[in-house]
């Protein structure tokens, strides 16, 4: 995992190279013959491609450490799909049917540097809570996402803690959630917002939820890229 977090790092660098005017031009900047010029050559383009990925899976199974998952994120039920990006976690309270859904590909990146990485956390995740009345059909929907926040104590010491961000809010009935207007949160009164994140708690939406949900989606961005690497293989293989 620490060795897929330094690649997301320096992913998030920004490389700044000169212009050059036509392929030819940027070849020859990196001595190699362009692309157009190499149709006779796809074989060993695909050769290459699949020597990668045999290479990456090879160190990502000598290096790499397939995350273990529970059945559980908090109190929520769930049920891990390797390259489903969608997960659904559900839980029942009396009259409701509570559900935080996520897609892994919404979740935004952690900006970071390389010398941070050991503190990486993966991304930030972004879901949609949906309370729904088993008796009157209505669904009550939530757009968040939790944000990692740096606290320093007394003592200089640096801890960080997830922080609820709500986006909108709208109240749908039955079989309308597509058509149903959503609330921008960031217009509403402080304490309108603060007794909302105090009732998405009561539910089970609350801080220690919301660090184990960001220790779910880590687990499931590296298990979903090594599901890929292995797909891509036998893809490419075939191809």
């Amino acid at each position: 995992r620490n060795k897929m977090a330094a690649m997301f790092a320096r992913a998030c660098k920004v490389v700044t190279r000169a212009a050059v005017p036509c392929a030819k031009a940027r070849a020859a900047t990196r001595n190699v013959t362009p692309i157009m010029h190499m149709r006779t050559t796809t074989s060993t383009l695909q050769s290459s491609f699949l020597d990668r990925l045999r290479f990456e899976i090879d160190d990502e199974k000598k290096n790499g450490e397939m995350p273990k998952f529970s059945d559980s994120v908090g109190i929520f039920k769930v049920s891990h799909s390797p390259g489903v990006a969608v997960t659904e976690l559900t839980r029942e309270e009396g009259d409701e049917t509570i559900k935080v859904l996520l897609n892994v590909n919404d979740c935004t990146s952690v900006d970071i540097d390389e010398e941070s990485v050991e503190e990486w956390q993966g991304k930030n995740p972004k879901f949609t809570v949906q309370i729904k009345n088993k008796q009157t059909g209505e669904t009550l929907m939530i757009h968040c996402e939790s944000e990692m926040e740096a606290d320093i104590n007394d003592d200089d010491e640096e801890s960080v803690t997830q922080v609820l961000s709500i986006y909108e809010v709208g109240l749908a009935s039955e079989g309308q959630e597509i058509e149903t207007y959503l609330s921008d949160a960031n217009y509403w009164d402080d304490e309108l917002e603060a007794s909302l994140r105090q009732y998405l708690a009561d539910k089970g939406v609350d801080t220690e939820f919301l660090a184990d949900l960001a220790d779910y989606v880590y687990d499931k961005e590296y298990a979903d890229y090594i599901d890929l690497l292995n797909r891509l293989e036998k893809f490419v293989a075939r191809s």
